[in-house]
C-alpha cells in the first residue's frame, strides 16, 4: 500500500521552451552527461579486465566488453 500527498496540480499542455525551460535545460545535461560517460566507457574498455558470469554473458550491454576482451587477448 502506498499513500500519495498531491502538492501541486498543473494544467497538462505541450512542452514549450517558454514555460519549461529549466526542465529541457536539465534534459539536455543530462543527455549530454550520458553521452560524455558512453564515450568514454567505449574509450576505457580496452584498458580493463574484467570477468563476466556466465550468467550476463548473454546480455546484450555485456556484448561489448565481451568483444573488447575477445580482441584484447588476441594481441
Amino acid at each position: 500500500m502506498r499513500i500519495v500527498y498531491l502538492m501541486s496540480r498543473s494544467e497538462p499542455h505541450r512542452e514549450n521552451v517558454k514555460d519549461d525551460y529549466n526542465r529541457i535545460a536539465q534534459r539536455a545535461l543530462e543527455e549530454k552527461k550520458n553521452n560524455a560517460l558512453e564515450k568514454w566507457f567505449v574509450d576505457m574498455i580496452p584498458t580493463y579486465y574484467i570477468k563476466i558470469d556466465d550468467e550476463f554473458k548473454t546480455c546484450e550491454e555485456m556484448s561489448k566488453w565481451i568483444n573488447a576482451a575477445n580482441s584484447a587477448s588476441k594481441n
